[in-house]
């Protein structure tokens, strides 16, 4: 038995356009994780990995938010890259 609604009244909308134009929202303390990674990284050399540790320190540090960020804004720079490729290859004389 169906019990959630059926429409046949979806339409499809493009908005490649719309999701070029702005980056997606990125939670502000993901960019504080990422460049206080990065400097802390830079400062101390002890968190630097080796030894015990092995390479644990500098993937929490800067890895993981770098990853992480990578994730969020994927959408976008997947519409860019279309976009590029499309314009690269109908060629500067077909616009």
């Amino acid at each position: 038995m169906l019990l959630a609604p059926f429409t046949l009244t979806e339409s499809f909308v493009d908005r490649r356009r719309e999701a070029s134009k702005r980056l997606p929202d990125v939670p502000s303390w993901l960019l504080v994780w990422a460049i206080g990674g990065l400097v802390a990284f830079a400062l101390f050399s002890s968190l630097r990995g080796g030894g015990f540790a092995g390479m644990s320190m500098p993937f929490w540090l800067v890895g993981a938010p770098l990853i992480n960020l990578a994730w969020l804004v994927r959408g976008h720079w997947t519409v860019k890259l279309r976009a590029s490729i499309s314009r690269a290859l109908v060629g500067p004389r077909h616009r």
